[in-house]
């Protein structure tokens, strides 16, 4: 009888496999980055709101930019709008430190 001989198994569907599932990968994660980056004026919002809320502090204030590490804020009020404590008309800057976020 002869010995009829297996085809070699094609490494390479494997790799092109593995490829894929790399850039489909990468690709997923940049979308979820893409995301987050297009919501984080509402992400900043409500962060901040919550806040200043779980310490009780009424304010009112307006997000101008965010970027990587900092946020830019303007016609910040705390305290009663009628009689405010803090008035802040011009921007206000504030990053991010180790210690959680800064006034600049």
């Amino acid at each position: 009888m002869t010995d009829v001989e297996e085809p070699p198994r094609r490494k390479w569907h494997h790799r092109t496999l593995l490829f894929k599932k790399r850039w489909m990968t990468a690709g997923a994660v940049i979308v979820v980055i893409a995301g987050v980056w297009v919501a984080r004026e509402p992400i900043a919002d409500r962060f901040i709101t919550d806040q200043l809320g779980s310490r009780g502090v009424p304010a009112q204030y307006q997000i101008d930019a965010i970027g990587f590490r900092s946020e830019r804020l303007s016609n910040v009020v705390i305290g009663d709008p009628a009689n405010p404590d803090l008035t802040a008309k011009k921007r206000s800057k504030c990053c991010w430190a180790m210690a959680g976020l800064a006034p600049m």
